[in-house]
């Protein structure tokens, strides 16, 4: 008997959050504790995320909603928190509640663990509707939340971990296969949420939408309905997205010129355990070569999954083999996912890019026309759309084990089967699990090494980086003195934004300031360059301030910071 879908939800949630504490445990579940942020995960993107979120939480409510005024100022929308993957639907949540919550806040851990709680939720009603027993439910739905693409995204980058929406859009796609017709109103919600959380998951949502539609009119040989609900489904991907301001208002689709073709999958992702951050994925499989950006290509299955898959095959080549009429079973097979298969294709054909790489060699590369590269390069990071078929291979994994086991009669095996593989997955991942706990770990005992001078900045009201950091260089400085209120004429974000340009003619009206001897009282400055603070000490020798040098590691050497004395501090 078929449970209800909420209590198999919830099931998979307490799988999913149970996952997360297994690889994670609960340092970053603390929301005041930000040292392990300031330190970086892997590499700094999280160091954007956050200093994204401070300044979104310091700015005043405007349109469109992920303006963030208090950042890139002098520009009047400031910068857009869209490109500065701060996810921005949470970040909309947490600052309306930002008057409960305390000065110093880090949102990711919570949503890291909501994300894992959705995802076996998700996973496990996904495997519902193939899977009668809760036992091999909850078994299978391990694969999904120890799934190595996720794990190797969380916290790296937390908003591309942000894999139940696929899981979501799969779910209710497989749904309404078994209900023709009835369109599931949810499908005009997950765009709209897709963009809010990163732009990248909306094409992997809504090929899945294209899906149903075109599966409804090779049914009913009516194009209208199918294209008026793809068409509104997108619509509300697009407003969501004009709401945010991730598109409009003055910022480029496309990042970088040529980024198509160097964020690629390399041939060999499936099968290669290697990633950013040196973690040991596989207990089997040696590590290969990349090239290009391909670091951002990390797609392994797992040796548990491609063992289930080899498996799968060869008890389908037997059936067609032995039994007849099994190759007629197949093509019915086939058939139904007449058009999921080419879904498929065009997804890893994209992933793999133009440029077609294996292990350490380009093969070949394909020329585009230069309007279709620009169209190409606005998900530069091609690697990612990869994720759709990467589940859907987890899937079908388990499934056509459980299909095959139907028809030879044998289903008693399927839990059985299914716990043994995936214990070999766990297994072949178990070093990256140990080495992120671990790592997690020493994180919550290390500081960021602040001097006395820098760790109460409650007095002042603005912080003023010079040129040579305002863009990305100011990443750690964000995360350790950006506090609450303050604005700053510094940014971080995946493309140029339109604070550019009054951005820069502000630093130079207050370089010019600051070279005639005038500072404001409640700025706080900073620069990396040795000369010019030395300029500032011989300029200021007279004057209220306090210098202080900030030791850290960084390539770039010590942070400087010139400090007007507050009225009324000691």
């Amino acid at each position: 008997m078929r449970k209800p879908v909420w209590k198999i939800f919830l099931l998979g949630a307490l799988i999913g959050v149970l996952s997360f504490l297994v690889v994670y445990g609960v340092t970053p579940l603390d929301p005041t504790r930000v040292n392990w942020i300031g330190l970086g995960y892997d590499e700094w993107d999280i160091q954007q995320r956050y200093a994204g979120w401070m300044a979104y939480r310091n700015s005043d409510w405007r349109l469109p909603l992920g303006d963030a005024n208090a950042w890139g100022y002098p520009a009047e929308n400031g910068v857009n928190i869209a490109f500065s993957d701060s996810v921005p639907w949470v970040c909309v949540l947490f600052k309306l509640l930002s008057p409960l919550l305390p000065g110093t806040f880090q949102w990711e851990g919570i949503y890291a663990l909501a994300g894992f709680a959705l995802q076996g939720g998700a996973a496990a009603m996904l495997l519902s509707l193939f899977l009668n027993s809760w036992l091999t439910t909850s078994a299978a739905t391990l694969f999904f939340t120890f799934s190595p693409v996720l794990l190797e995204r969380e916290f790296r980058h937390t908003s591309l971990a942000s894999h139940y929406l696929i899981l979501f859009a799969l779910y209710f796609y497989f749904k309404y296969r078994r209900t023709p017709g009835k369109y599931p109103w949810q499908m005009f919600l997950l765009p709209a949420v897709a963009v809010g959380i990163t732009p990248y998951f909306l094409p992997m949502v809504a090929v899945f939408i294209l899906a149903m539609c075109v599966d409804q009119v090779r049914l009913s040989h009516k194009p209208a309905g199918p294209l008026l609900y793809f068409l509104g489904s997108c619509a509300c991907g697009i407003a969501a997205a004009f709401a945010i301001g991730s598109v409009g208002h003055g910022y480029s689709a496309v990042r970088e010129q040529g980024a198509y073709g160097t964020y690629s999958m390399n041939l060999n992702a499936v099968i290669n355990p290697r990633s950013c951050g040196g973690y040991t994925w596989s207990q089997f499989l040696p590590q290969r070569e990349q090239l290009y950006g391909q670091y951002d290509g990390f797609n392994y299955l797992g040796v548990g999954v491609m063992a289930f898959l080899a498996l799968d095959l060869v008890l389908l080549l037997w059936m067609t083999a032995r039994r007849p009429g099994a190759g007629n079973g197949l093509k019915k097979a086939l058939g139904r996912n007449g058009t999921l298969l080419p879904v498929c294709l065009l997804l890893t054909l994209f992933a793999v890019s133009h440029v077609v790489c294996f292990d350490g060699t380009e093969l070949f590369t394909i020329p585009l026309p230069e309007p279709l590269f620009a169209l190409c390069s606005v998900f530069r990071a091609s690697s990612r759309l990869f994720y759709p078929v990467f589940y859907l291979l987890m899937l079908a994994a388990v499934v056509v084990f459980a299909k095959a086991l139907a028809i030879f009669g044998k289903q008693r095996f399927l839990l059985a089967g299914v716990v043994a593989f995936t214990g070999l997955q766990l297994f072949d991942l178990s070093g990256a699990i140990v080495q992120k706990h671990t790592d997690m770990d020493q994180r919550a005992q290390n500081s960021l090494g602040l001097p006395a001078e820098l760790q109460d900045l409650s007095g002042y009201s603005f912080l003023y980086v010079t040129d040579e950091l305002v863009a990305w260089g100011s990443r750690n400085v964000l995360c350790a003195v950006y506090g609450p209120g303050m604005k700053t004429n510094t940014w971080d974000t995946n493309t140029s934004p339109a604070a550019t340009g009054p951005n820069w003619y502000y630093m130079n009206q207050t370089q010019e300031q600051l070279q005639q001897g005038q500072y404001s009282e409640d700025t706080l400055y900073v620069t990396i360059d040795a000369a010019r603070y030395e300029q500032w000490q011989r300029t200021f020798a007279d004057a209220d301030v306090r210098f202080v040098t900030w030791e850290v590691e960084d390539p770039r050497g010590p942070y400087y910071f010139m400090l007007p004395v507050r009225s009324g501090a000691e």
